[in-house]
């Protein structure tokens, strides 16, 4: 528990990173070189504390007062407040033995990260992003991109006759608003995350059940295609970590599947969904033992992710480049320096955006169609929006700001917008399609900063007051009406 509160307090993490000589454009990048995992040189406690009339005389009544101020903060939505706890408890903290308290601290530490995400959250709206000024030609790409959008959301999967695979990639485009029909085509409406969450069958299928005691999320055909993949897609939809839920009269909240996503970590597995999972829910510095009794952290995970050859990776390796996207940005977001591991998946991820953009790029502003292998071109439209929508999907949420309007970002996006809008009716595959919109959508906010008409009702549900966020995502039976937490 110590280390939870530090995290709020100094410093961090010494690492070291390792150099890599900078990739021509047409040129793949060079695999990383493998590093030995950094120590984790905490920082002492001893120094003055930041608030010396708040400090108390070691003892029962010092424990209580501190986890009484902590329990408080929790209940904040002030970033500042949930610090200046932290600084008001230092000093008992660095006299008590905690262990008397330590039940209840740990108890306490998910909902905090929780809170600490909602505080962010808030902080974030108040920043005010420029209008940059649209031209006529982006004007259209807009609308194209809005007509893509909203046509599919019209057409809403169904959990007689879709996969909780399916119904995950439907989610992934667009959020947690998503929605599906319960018992087919012409069911009731139902909240997908929600439907998925508490236990509900799709094609037959729960993907949630409950084993000893504890929620498990399941992998295999027609469910998870991936360890953490569903707790990573509700990261991407900033699903609450306090968000409750029930199984089998057990009640959870998100928190545990986080657990237990730490708890399974291992080098045998693939770890590239648990990045994009714990990047999100955790803060960058943290540190665990998984139940095989080694210690890990994020920063383990980006070096696990990085020294793994690219190609290996889920959907060409376009998944784990995502990942080490989303560590370095996350971190970036709690204020902490991009060092160690973080900048190296930072200029890996460079290179591969030079990569990406100067030598895969089709003339019809597709990517190749060997994902990262080389430049390729087929004749296969299916396979096109499999690769692109994959590939820009990362660039989408991966790119600088100033580079969201390069020339050959926007005749990716047009490439897209105009396959999925100009024959309405098609059924592309359900997962190729998911991470496509997912793309568009990403660039939509990204580049043009105003909200989509076709996605209005899903943005409004993620922008909820802070208190809405502890309510069920929709519970087993649905009740009337779409306008429901």
């Amino acid at each position: 528990m110590q280390r939870f509160i530090l995290i709020f307090v100094a410093s961090g993490l010494i690492t070291f990173g390792a150099s890599r000589s900078r990739a021509d454009d047409d040129r793949e990048p060079a695999e990383p070189i493998a590093q030995n995992e950094p120590a984790l040189n905490e920082p002492a406690l001893n120094e003055p504390a930041q608030n010396e009339s708040a400090q108390l005389d070691a003892g029962p009544e010092a424990a209580s007062h501190c986890v009484t101020i902590l329990g408080d903060a929790l209940q904040s939505l002030a970033l500042e407040k949930w610090i200046a706890a932290i600084a008001d408890c230092k000093s008992i903290v660095e006299q008590l033995d905690l262990q008397s308290v330590r039940a209840q601290l740990n108890d306490r530490s998910a909902k905090a990260v929780g809170v600490w995400r909602l505080a962010s959250a808030e902080r974030a709206k108040l920043v005010v992003k420029p209008n940059l000024p649209i031209a006529p030609e982006l004007a259209a790409l807009r609308d194209k991109i809005h007509k893509a959008v909203a046509n599919y959301e019209q057409r809403p999967l169904n959990a007689a006759q879709q996969s909780p695979w399916e119904v995950m990639h439907r989610i992934v485009a667009y959020g947690i608003g998503t929605e599906i029909r319960r018992d087919g085509p012409t069911g009731d409406k139902v909240n997908a995350i929600g439907w998925l969450l508490w236990g509900n069958r799709a094609a037959s299928e729960p993907l949630m059940v409950v084993s000893a005691g504890r929620p498990l999320c399941r992998v295999g055909p027609g469910l998870q295609g991936h360890p953490g993949q569903f707790l990573g897609m509700l990261a991407q939809s900033q699903v609450s970590i306090l968000t409750p839920f029930q199984l089998d009269g057990h009640s959870f909240t998100v928190a545990d599947l986080v657990e237990q996503e730490k708890a399974d970590c291992s080098t045998h597995i693939e770890l590239t969904f648990k990045l994009i999972a714990l990047s999100y829910y955790l803060p960058s510095n943290e540190t665990w033992i998984a139940k095989n009794g080694e210690r890990w952290s994020i920063s383990r995970l980006v070096q696990e992710e990085i020294q793994q050859p690219l190609r290996t990776g889920a959907c060409g390796g376009t998944h784990r480049l995502f990942s080490l996207s989303n560590a370095y940005r996350y971190r970036a977001k709690q204020g902490l320096p991009i060092d160690g591991e973080f900048k190296r998946a930072e200029k890996y991820v460079r290179d591969y955006h030079r990569y990406t953009l100067g030598a895969l790029q089709n003339p019809d502003g597709s990517f190749s169609t060997e994902w990262f292998t080389k430049p390729a071109n087929a004749d296969d439209p299916a396979r096109k929006i499999q690769t692109t929508g994959h590939m820009m999907e990362w660039l989408a949420q991966s790119l600088p700001d100033s580079e969201l309007r390069d020339p050959r970002a926007i005749k990716t996006i047009d490439f897209l917008a105009t396959q999925l809008s100009q024959d309405p009716v098609k059924d592309w595959s359900v997962g190729p399609l998911g991470h496509a919109l997912h793309a568009l959508i990403i660039y939509d906010q990204r580049a043009f900063g105003e909200a989509n008409p076709a996605i209005a009702s899903s943005v409004a549900k993620a922008n909820r007051p802070a208190n809405m966020a502890t309510r069920p995502l929709y519970p087993p039976v649905p009740r009337s009406g779409v306008d429901q937490w």
